[in-house]
């Protein structure tokens, strides 16, 4: 039966398909069997085909074995206790983490659509990356990912997405986000309160994210600065006193209350309280929401 116009048309559509997947699978062959002077790049490479479940553990695995650098288990604060740095996506490289996350909500129990975590093999120079990452189709898998645009993907779930770099010294990485405005930033003596959104504002007991968190302060929590800021982990962190205890808490989540004219200060939005403790994601053998 011969073939119509409409259906010499189809099979030029199809055909093109095919040879598009024939030339990315053969760049991925290419890619993989490329030497890499990149320790983390050369590492994940070794995994592509394999089964190694969620990404977020799978970079931890990879970031490990090629630096003997150990990521902490939160999403944002844990790559700062490894000694990364965090830099511009136009200036993403080989090795670099793409992390997409949401910058409210990025502790160890955070766990929603669109948490995904990639490492960079190519920087395309217009916004987009060529990348391994595992469990992309939520099956485990560590595959090759091409033109993959995290500024993109992180609007799409309404998240924030960040670049880090390992080779610092640990324990004196810097982030790109910028501190608290100086009227706003506290100092031991002031009252505050927490401005930290729905999740609410992790209390821990050092100022570190490296122990699970006392508890969580509720949006509104009012609160008394018990130190002067101390820089650790790459951020700035204040031990406060709350109505729930004494803990230590990240400064850029709270707003110094302005005095009265009698000195004082102003009430707070809320007494607030402590929500009960979340308890930290759990590590199954099978994909979980999301990776």
């Amino acid at each position: 039966m011969p073939l119509s116009q409409h259906r010499l048309a189809l099979v030029g559509i199809l055909l093109a398909i095919v040879a598009t997947f024939s030339v990315r699978a053969a760049s991925a062959a290419e890619e993989a069997n490329t030497p890499t002077s990149n320790p983390i790049a050369a590492r994940a490479l070794r995994d592509l085909g394999t089964w190694q479940g969620e990404c977020w553990l799978w970079m931890q695995r990879v970031v490990f074995d090629a630096t003997g650098r150990k990521v902490g288990f939160d999403y944002i604060d844990g790559f700062f206790e490894a000694g990364a740095v965090e830099v511009s996506l136009k200036d993403a490289q080989a090795g670099d983490v793409i992390q997409v996350v949401s910058d409210r909500y990025h502790g160890p129990d955070a766990d929603y659509r669109g948490l995904h975590t990639l490492i960079v093999l190519e920087n395309n120079g217009d916004g987009t990356v060529n990348g391994i990452d595992a469990n992309q189709n939520w099956d485990g898998m560590v595959e090759l990912r091409f033109d993959y645009n995290p500024a993109e993907k992180a609007l799409e779930y309404g998240l924030n997405f960040h670049v880090y770099r390992f080779g610092a010294t640990p324990g004196v990485s810097t982030r790109t986000s910028l501190p608290p405005t100086a009227s706003k930033a506290v100092r031991a003596g002031d009252l505050a309160v927490v401005k930290a959104g729905p999740e609410g504002l992790n209390l821990r007991p050092e100022a570190s994210t490296a122990q699970a968190p006392l508890g969580i302060l509720r949006d509104g929590t009012q609160v008394t600065v018990l130190s002067d800021p101390l820089t650790a982990g790459g951020r700035q962190w204040v031990k406060i006193s709350a109505p729930a205890g004494t803990g230590w808490v990240a400064a850029e989540f709270l707003e110094k209350q302005a005095p009265t004219s009698d000195g004082g200060h102003t009430s707070g939005s809320g007494a607030g309280t402590t929500a009960p403790l979340r308890p930290f994601r759990s590590v199954i053998t099978m994909v979980s929401s999301g990776s």
